[in-house]
């Protein structure tokens, strides 16, 4: 299940962008709806932007790798636990260059892959095996939003708040509703470069 968004652009930059008047709060209700509807599609379709949630996931373990997250950045990783059986074991994440990787209880990661590689003494060695023994907590997005994505936001907006309320066409155009591609197709092609193969 898609997580809830947190808003990625503010209603000043969406009634800047409408050319709205900032004092004027006749449509404030309606473009906050629409704020939170462009911002939940985004998410929806390239995982969390704004807000910096926490997620928790749990993973078999077995394997020298586990990859965390298969939509959107990782800000940073919070903690890692293995069980084996009874026993709770809490991984220290480790810097692999800095000449003094002693501990046989931890592990590195690679935020902007999301891989989790777990280390003894800096070897990677494979998680303990089990089913869903392996508990990690990170947080998720972007510390701070990339321009471009907020200005993709904006032009999804823009066009919501356009075809919706029946801007007029231009000269020699039919409606506006028929000559624009679904909100989910514009989605698919402003966040093209930040789409993940393989992931709906």
């Amino acid at each position: 299940m898609p997580a809830v968004a947190t808003n990625i652009v503010t209603l000043d930059e969406a009634k800047t962008q409408l050319n709205i008047d900032s004092n004027v709060t006749t449509f404030d209700v309606q473009l906050n709806d629409y704020i939170a509807a462009a911002s939940q599609m985004i998410v929806n379709r390239i995982g969390p932007v704004a807000g910096s949630p926490t997620v928790s996931e749990w993973h078999d373990g077995g394997s020298t790798d586990i990859l965390l997250y298969d939509e959107g950045p990782i800000q940073s990783v919070t903690s890692v636990t293995e069980s084996m059986g009874s026993v709770v074991y809490t991984l220290t994440q480790v810097t692999l260059d800095s000449g003094s990787v002693t501990t046989p209880f931890g592990y590195t990661v690679d935020l902007d892959l999301g891989l989790l590689v777990r280390r003894a003494a800096g070897v990677a060695i494979p998680f303990a095996a089990g089913e869903a023994n392996i508990h990690v907590t990170f947080v998720a997005g972007y510390a701070t939003t990339p321009p471009d994505i907020t200005l993709k936001t904006l032009l999804l907006l823009q066009r919501m708040w356009e075809t919706r309320r029946g801007a007029k066409p231009a000269a020699g155009q039919g409606p506006v509703e028929a000559s624009v591609p679904t909100f989910r197709a514009l989605v698919e092609e402003l966040f093209s470069d930040y789409i993940v193969p393989g992931i709906a």
